[in-house]
Formats: structure tokens, C-alpha cells, sequence
């Protein structure tokens, strides 16, 4: 195992993580979207949409996948 392996796969898993990470927070839609509602006796009320759930559906989850999938891929088939 050499020095170079080590630092190209962390930088690789890195940049990709980020930028995955940024490209789904650009992409994602807004989460928490309410919307007010008026009944019969004028009184307002808010509705929610549902969320994901995901524990993925996060920056940091994206990102942290991201870059641990690249990086795996990158100590894989980066030359010994």
C-alpha cells in the first residue's frame, strides 16, 4: 500500500461527496411546505405535506454516501 493510494482516494472521496452533496441540495425541493387553509367558520388552519423520511434524504447522508461509494471505487481500481 503506498502513500499516493492513501491520498488520491481520500481526495477522490472527498470532491465527489461534496459535490454530490451540493448538486442534491441544489436539486432537492423544499421539505416543509405548508399551506393555510380557511374553514366555514373563517378559522385558518395549516397542512403540512408529508416528508421523506429517509435518513438519507439529508445533505450530510448524501454526501457521506457519495464519497464513500467513490472512494471504494477508487481503492479498488486505482493501480497498486
Amino acid at each position: 500500500m503506498s502513500n499516493d493510494k492513501i491520498i488520491i482516494t481520500t481526495c477522490i472521496g472527498i470532491g465527489i461527496g461534496a459535490i454530490s452533496g451540493i448538486t442534491w441540495n441544489i436539486l432537492s425541493v423544499k421539505r416543509k411546505e405548508t399551506k393555510t387553509n380557511v374553514t366555514e367558520d373563517t378559522e385558518l388552519t395549516t397542512v403540512e405535506k408529508p416528508c421523506c423520511k429517509c435518513p438519507m434524504a439529508n445533505f450530510i447522508g448524501v454526501a457521506i454516501t457519495g464519497g464513500v461509494l467513490s472512494g471504494a471505487l477508487a481503492w479498488i481500481y486505482y493501480p497498486k
